[in-house]
């Protein structure tokens, strides 16, 4: 082989600085016009060029022509670099057609660096400053020829004059950038000790699996984490994904913990795959820690319940872990002998512990639920519901209410209905302790009281009221009788009437169908108006079921009249048909006080003769 004479300029290589790079200042310094020229008497392709990629022969020719040593020159080149990670880191590791580079750097004098080949290398730790990898003219991706030129090809922008954006000296970004980058040169990192540059960027690889889709730990913007390969030539995109990994081991294994918990919220077709890949590098034994915490990390998410709903059918040891600590809504249900409504109320305000957020599946822990069970019987306990409250007092279930309303019984609420309150029950239960009846009085039954003197007004309450105030005595054929099986003296039923009697002397009372004829309606539209508290009425309940008495007073109708009219009073009042008037409700000039209770129309006299004085014609 024949030996290459020496080039007469032969200038030093720059810090740092990659073959492509030199061996275009060395055809410039030596008047080739290009680096072609030399490149062709060096025999090298022009596309190994433009990627900074050269074996170790073509070094050992330009050592000839210079007077650098092969080894050195063959460090510059990225054919090196690829050598050492393998096939499998090539795509993030280098950058190919398009750079990126520092314009502090190339101030004196226009170089490329090495560093700056690499994805992972995002900042200039000289000027802290971000690498440019666009012309700031016109934002087109810069090429390794036009950067060597020194200006773009598109608007002839000069690349030196640039400017960059700083970057803290504090922040994440900047800190996982010396790490990284100390790695790259052959050193050694802190938070990454120990990998090597292939060992890196696997372990790049593997967590770029957890992070993907989450949300920036590095950055203000609340915009997730862009990791698809696609993305690997973003400088910023690629830089904020490093500094998320270096956060994530900067504070190990707390901030580990913190990413796999946002990870494991993702939906399930989202992670499966990305989880196995992840998992891949736990088997390097450089990778025990991450191993041991991972493990940590599962243990924790057991004593949580945060485990697949069909943990049983691929981990037994786990699944038994977890079944001795919680319980789902159906385990409840068995386990508690509980309705499916008393499990539903019983879990609404309880913590959850979901297998994934994505899913409805739950449990729940042990402890926490044998504690609300009990809370929740004992509230059973304390009461009754209202047929229950009916049997034990001995009456019809619709003297309940009345009750109720009354404050002689307690209404209390539980989960979707309303109960009644035993204290309140035995309470009034202690109002009509019976005496034992004796022979030669006169009693009658209590329900024979209310058939007797149905037309009198009196009522369940008043009986009540009356043996609360002694007015009245109770008896009985045994102890703890109910109502239904008391007595009362008749004698003193009827004082009670006289006295009632006496209260009502000056009132005139109406019965439903003395009011229904008096008001021109029917007895069941009565009714509805005393339901809606538009007709004011005293309700007698009597012994049978469902069979009420309403005593309306004469002053009561009366106000009623003034106030409302039907569509057969208007038509006396205004010579206007029914069908008048209820067009005239259809196109809202009027309003039915009735609509939505019954079909029946009903109008208020004031909006009625104030529509016919808005329509009744001037002079």
């Amino acid at each position: 082989m024949i030996k290459m004479k020496k080039l007469i300029n032969r200038p030093l290589m720059c810090k740092g600085e990659c073959l492509s790079s030199y061996l275009f200042r060395l055809s410039n310094a030596n008047f080739y016009g290009g680096p072609f020229p030399l490149l062709t008497e060096l025999q090298i392709d022009w596309s190994n060029y433009e990627v900074n990629r050269f074996d170790f022969e073509s070094c050992v020719r330009v050592s000839e022509k210079c007077d650098i040593s092969a080894d050195k020159l063959y460090q510059a080149s990225n054919l090196s670099f690829e050598a050492s990670v393998g096939d499998s880191a090539k795509k993030m590791l280098l950058l190919r057609r398009n750079i990126k580079y520092c314009p502090s750097c190339i101030k004196d004098e226009t170089y490329f660096k090495s560093l700056w080949f690499f994805n992972a290398c995002t900042v200039c730790l000289d000027h802290r400053t971000n690498l440019v990898q666009n012309c700031e003219n016109c934002g087109d991706l810069i090429t390794l020829k036009n950067f060597l030129k020194g200006f773009c090809k598109t608007c002839k922008f000069e690349f030196d004059k640039a400017k960059g954006i700083l970057v803290a000296p504090d922040c994440l970004l900047y800190l996982s950038q010396i790490e990284i980058q100390s790695i790259l040169s052959g050193g050694r990192g802190v938070v990454f000790q120990g990998l090597s540059i292939k060992d890196i960027f696997e372990f790049f690889k593997a967590n770029l699996n957890i992070l993907e889709d989450l949300q920036s730990h590095v950055s203000d913007n609340k915009n997730c984490v862009i990791t698809n390969q696609k993305k690997y030539y973003s400088n910023k995109n690629f830089g904020e994904v490093l500094a998320n990994i270096f956060w994530m081991y900067s504070n190990f294994p707390s901030n580990f913990f913190i990413a796999l918990d946002e990870f494991f919220e993702l939906p399930f077709e989202k992670r499966r795959r990305r989880k196995k890949e992840f998992e891949k590098i736990l088997e390097k034994e450089k990778c025990q820690f991450i191993k041991d915490a991972y493990k940590d990390f599962q243990n924790r998410q057991i004593q949580k319940g945060n485990v697949p709903k069909n943990i049983a059918c691929f981990d037994i040891k786990t699944c038994n872990q977890v079944n001795r600590r919680y319980v789902t809504k159906k385990e409840i249900k068995e386990q508690f002998g509980l309705s499916r409504l008393e499990v539903d109320f019983l879990c609404e305000n309880l913590p959850k512990k979901y297998s994934q957020k994505s899913s409805s599946f739950h449990r729940y822990k042990i402890s926490v639920i044998s504690k609300a069970v009990e809370e929740l019987k004992h509230k059973k306990n304390a009461i009754v519901t209202k047929r229950e409250a009916a049997y034990l007092l001995g009456t019809n279930v619709d003297n309940i209410l009345p009750l109720v309303k009354e404050g002689i019984l307690k209404e209390i609420p539980f989960m979707t209905r309303n109960f009644i309150c035993k204290k309140s029950l035995k309470i009034l239960q202690s109002l009509f302790e019976p005496n034992l009846k004796e022979e030669g009085n006169k009693y009658i039954s209590l329900q024979r009281v209310f058939d007797k003197y149905a037309t009198s007004g009196i009522s369940l309450l008043s009986i009540l009221h009356s043996l609360n105030q002694k007015k009245i005595n109770s008896y009985a054929n045994k102890g703890g009788a109910k109502l239904n099986e008391l007595y009362f003296l008749e004698a003193e039923i009827e004082q009670l009437l006289i006295e009632k009697k006496e209260q009502l002397k000056y009132t005139v009372g109406l019965n439903l169908k003395e009011a229904a004829t008096n008001l021109e309606m029917s007895e069941n539209t009565v009714r509805i108006l005393i339901d809606n508290q538009m007709l004011k009425a005293e309700e007698i309940l009597k012994s049978s079921y469902h069979n009420k008495k309403v005593i309306i007073e004469e002053k009561e109708v009366a106000k009623f009249k003034e106030k409302y009219l039907t569509t057969k009073q208007a038509y006396k009042l205004y010579q206007k048909s029914p069908a008048y008037f209820r067009n005239l409700i259809y196109k809202r000039k009027l309003k039915n006080h009735l609509h939505g209770k019954c079909k029946k129309v009903l109008l208020l006299k004031d909006e009625v003769e104030s529509f016919f004085q808005k329509i009744k014609p001037k002079g």
